[in-house]
């Protein structure tokens, strides 16, 4: 006799909310490999989404053109929360603060951490934040909208705020290790030497960074290069 078994089917989600964390990261990706211990460490209260969950991470996937509250229902209200996935257009980053505000009305300051990308400046020279950069790429935009409500004449403020961090080429000691990728940046010395330098950020200094993001008060409403070893 052949005995058929199936796996049990998975619990459904938690009706009940999630209980109060300080940091919220949207995207448990490569860059919570550094966070979350991190955050552990500083025993620091969080929790994280992945787009199917796990036991560890509350399933959530950001939809730019769905008005649906219910997927924010299932997330923690947050005094910081780390947006680690490109948003792109203004409309993108309107839509995921209304719709988690909505869900999560508080009269407290709350902090929004975006990860975006030095790619928004082009050209050769010398780049700071304060550099004109592409205003039409949608990253930018999306960068520009979350910045703009958070600004102290905008109606959200001062209970938004928050900061940007363009991040350089992103590495580490294992799955992104530079030996292994350098050679599509220059294909030889001489295009290395005519670059001048290659910037890069560590992930555990990725992670440092939003850390201090968090908890630096001057740290909002503006954006922050991180490459080499700024921040």
């Amino acid at each position: 006799m052949t005995l058929k078994t199936t796996a049990p089917p998975a619990p459904p989600p938690s009706s009940t909310p999630p209980s109060p964390v300080s940091l919220l990261i949207l995207g448990a990706g490569w860059t919570s490999i550094f966070l979350l211990p991190l955050l552990t460490t500083n025993k620091i209260t969080h929790a994280a989404t992945t787009r199917s969950g796990s036991s560890t991470t509350i399933p959530f996937t950001f939809s730019p053109d769905s008005t649906d509250t219910k997927p924010y229902t299932l997330l923690p209200a947050a005094s910081t929360i780390l947006i680690t996935f490109p948003l792109k257009g203004s409309a993108a980053a309107h839509q995921i603060v209304n719709l988690y505000n909505t869900t999560h009305p508080s009269s407290q300051p709350r902090r929004w951490i975006l990860l975006g990308s030095t790619g928004i400046w082009s050209g050769d020279g010398w780049h700071s934040e304060s550099s004109p950069y592409d205003t039409s790429a949608p990253r930018a935009q999306a960068e520009d909208a979350l910045l703009a409500l958070s600004s102290p004449s905008s109606p959200s403020s001062p209970t938004t705020t928050a900061t940007i961090l363009n991040l350089s080429g992103l590495y580490d000691n294992a799955a992104r290790r530079p030996r292994d990728w350098l050679a599509r940046v220059a294909t030889s010395k001489s295009q290395l030497r005519d670059k001048g330098a290659v910037h890069l950020v560590h992930g555990r200094d990725v992670a440092r960074c939003v850390v201090l993001s968090s908890e630096k008060r001057e740290a909002a409403f503006r954006r922050q290069r991180v490459e080499d070893e700024r921040c």
